[in-house]
């Protein structure tokens, strides 16, 4: 083994560690904060500073956000910051990764804290039809996310700036056209002022449609290199793989919340609660969808698999470059210190690409047809 791949060996065992840490740790807290009867003390404090249900309810999920936020920092700060400097893949300072962190929790909150809001209002309001209307209301948000995050919440972490490079945008630009696609724009991001790990993605849905090509992919790809990546990137549009994620998680949503439904409508009162709108059940509701969340995360990240090797073979369709695409998934191992043949349970758990080597034996197997 070369000291790249021992290298990337070490690094993903620390990043296969934390991450059963945190899955483990997460439901420790959650069920240590339901079984101490925290939910209700806490519950029973905000009712006696407000009698308006949501006024409460943004005070017992502001207040548990930030006891969760700092019982998890050390866990994130480890994973985020010391880890990524051990092994020489960031180039943020503690401050810059201070920052950023609380910008993307505070993003988190805006986000997430009115759709919870619309959850309870629903459980409140529709007793019987609540699971209907909030899995229709996450479809609606999932297809907005998805149309702003390249406009508006990708530029509060990035700067965005027209490729500079003329060759290669008429290079990209012709496979857009060939493609019988169209873009916004093909943009440069400056992720090189966070990590030295390459990057590239196809973001957007309608006129928000944008080619995004990390810098860091920039200065260490070629050309045809950075082609086939891209190709990969242009197959999601070709092949709708931002609506078929959106349907397969939108089955899953109504899944979920059913199961949810008949949970809340048979046991809130044997769990202690007062209705199956009181707000002290959060946690619980937060430890059924991580539980819900890990049960089908294999079988959502095999769906995506599937999706990746779809775009794999399109991009060698569409480039018939294999020594491009093999040179490219060898460099982004090496960049991003990728694990090339995870263990199979880690594939199943953390894998929503297939790793590195599948890669490769799929562009040295493939036949153009």
């Amino acid at each position: 083994m070369d000291e790249v791949a021992n290298k990337a060996k070490q690094y993903s065992s620390i990043k296969y560690k934390v991450f059963f840490i945190g899955i483990i740790f997460s439901f420790i807290f959650l069920i240590s904060f339901l079984y101490l009867g925290l939910n209700f003390i806490l519950r029973d404090v905000v009712s006696r500073l407000t009698k308006n249900p949501y006024a409460g309810l943004f005070i017992f999920l502001g207040t548990f956000s930030i006891i969760y936020w700092f019982s998890f920092l050390p866990l994130d700060f480890y994973s985020g910051f010391m880890v990524e400097h051990k092994f020489n893949l960031s180039n943020q300072s503690f401050l810059s990764w201070l920052k950023r962190y609380l910008k993307q929790d505070i993003l988190s909150a805006v986000i997430m804290l009115p759709l919870i809001s619309l959850l309870y209002f629903f459980l409140r309001n529709f007793p019987d039809r609540w699971w209907i209307f909030i899995s229709i209301a996450w479809i609606f948000f999932s297809i907005i996310i998805a149309k702003i995050t390249p406009i508006f919440i990708i530029p509060l972490f990035y700067k965005l700036t027209p490729l500079k490079d003329e060759k290669l945008r008429d290079r990209l630009a012709k496979l857009v056209l060939v493609s019988r696609m169209r873009v916004r724009d093909i943009c440069e991001i400056n992720l090189s002022k966070d990590t030295k790990k390459a990057n590239a993605a196809f973001a957007g849905i309608g006129k928000s449609r944008r080619i995004l090509i990390a810098d860091t992919l920039l200065s260490n790809f070629n050309h045809e290199e950075i082609e086939v990546v891209m190709a990969h990137e242009i197959a999601h549009k070709k092949f709708a793989h931002i609506w078929k994620h959106i349907l397969f998680g939108s089955v899953l949503t109504f899944l979920g919340m059913l199961v949810l439904k008949f949970i809340l409508d048979n046991y809130s009162a044997k769990l202690g609660f007062s209705g199956i709108y009181d707000m002290a059940n959060f946690p619980f509701l937060a430890l059924y969808f991580s539980a819900f969340s890990l049960i089908f995360l294999p079988i959502q990240n095999a769906f995506s698999r599937h999706l990746e090797r779809q775009a794999d073979r399109h991009s060698l369709t569409l480039t018939g470059n294999k020594p491009a695409f093999i040179s490219a998934m060898e460099k982004l191992a090496s960049q991003n210190l990728s694990d090339k043949e995870p263990p199979f349970l880690i594939e199943l758990l953390m894998y929503d690409h297939p790793p590195i080597s599948k890669r490769i034996r799929l562009a040295q197997n493939y036949k153009q047809a």
